[in-house]
């Protein structure tokens, strides 16, 4: 005769008979075990089914056994093997000693712990209790411990939720982003579940503005897309490409606007040209040709004149008025 089950072990049983209790289980023993009826689902005489043990044997061998707590366990190792993401209720934070080690979380109809290495959090863990959290089911034993072992990711979940996201995105795309937070680099942006990058040169062309100069933690703006890596789960963004785009859309050759003059070619001695900012945005190009008193038409007596006092006088910062040549929008340049 075969030894009597332990607790949290699989078994196979046929039932013998309907009592008031339950259901009377053979599990080839020298006495039945019994099956209540919370613990069944729809069995009848003569059924063959797959029970966990929920209790130590008794002198007989007999056992209390659950058809349901069977049928979540079957279901939670199937979600191992699968890898789908699965919704659990967060019951509890873990703290035994005061700081926190993961979150106790019901799930698929059992009591799994989430440990806080596999945790994805955002704020306080205390936040979560009472919600739902999306994690994949990484350990599912039933013979492991006193309870078994049903351990939870939702770093995983959420890796997965990002990077079907990134990959989704594509380069040139416009998004609407939240600022989340200010950093030497540039800007963190919140796009759903992922935190993005916008470079502070992706910001402003003003080279000495610190992000907070441009963008207001908490605002909300559109942004392109500028780069998208699924993998390493990045997504690089551009503030400044939007307005160039909107400021091109609105231009046309010879339209007059006024500039502001960011820098001479080579220097302020030999100009060559000088770049005007035009929108905050675009840098255009201004060649010295363009202005009055400019270099290459010869005087009557053949030679070159002198740069004009004018020209010498655009300095950087200084707005100047000036007429559109050229403009390509696909270059976002212009001149």
């Amino acid at each position: 005769m075969p030894a009597a089950p332990k607790r949290n072990q699989f078994v196979t049983g046929t039932v013998v008979a309907e009592t008031r209790e339950g259901f009377a289980v053979s599990l080839g023993l020298k006495a039945d075990s019994i099956c209540k009826q919370d613990q069944a689902d729809g069995l009848k005489v003569g059924d063959t089914a797959q029970f966990v043990v929920v209790s130590d044997a008794d002198d007989d061998g007999a056992v209390e056994l659950s058809q349901i707590r069977a049928s979540r366990w079957i279901n939670a190792q199937a979600a191992v093997e699968s890898g789908e993401t699965v919704m659990a209720e967060v019951l509890a934070v873990a703290r035994p000693k005061g700081n926190v080690v993961g979150l106790t979380v019901g799930v698929l109809g059992l009591k799994g712990f989430n440990p806080r290495s596999e945790l994805m959090l955002r704020g306080s863990a205390d936040d979560l209790v009472g919600k739902t959290i999306p994690v994949k089911v990484i350990a599912a034993n039933p013979n492991k411990g006193r309870f078994g072992e049903f351990i939870l990711s939702n770093a995983k979940a959420v890796a997965e939720e990002q990077r079907t996201f990134i990959a989704s995105l594509s380069v040139g795309q416009r998004v609407e982003g939240t600022v989340a937070k200010h950093i030497d680099a540039g800007a963190l942006i919140e796009l759903g579940s992922i935190t993005a990058l916008c470079h502070r040169s992706e910001l402003t062309y003003d080279r000495s503005a610190k992000a907070a100069d441009v963008v207001k933690k908490g605002e909300t703006r559109t942004f392109e897309v500028i780069a998208a890596d699924p993998e390493n789960l990045k997504v690089s963004l551009s503030l400044k490409r939007v307005g160039q785009d909107e400021f091109f859309a609105g231009i046309a050759k010879g339209q007059v606007h006024t500039g502001t003059v960011a820098h001479c070619i080579p220097n302020d001695e030999d100009p060559y040209g000088w770049f005007i900012r035009l929108g905050g945005c675009v840098d255009g190009f201004l060649h010295v040709s363009e202005l009055k008193g400019k270099r290459g038409e010869k005087e009557s007596g053949g030679e070159h004149p002198a740069v004009s006092q004018p020209l010498l006088d655009l300095f950087a910062g200084d707005d100047q008025d000036v007429p559109h040549g050229a403009a390509s929008s696909d270059r976002r340049k212009c001149a």
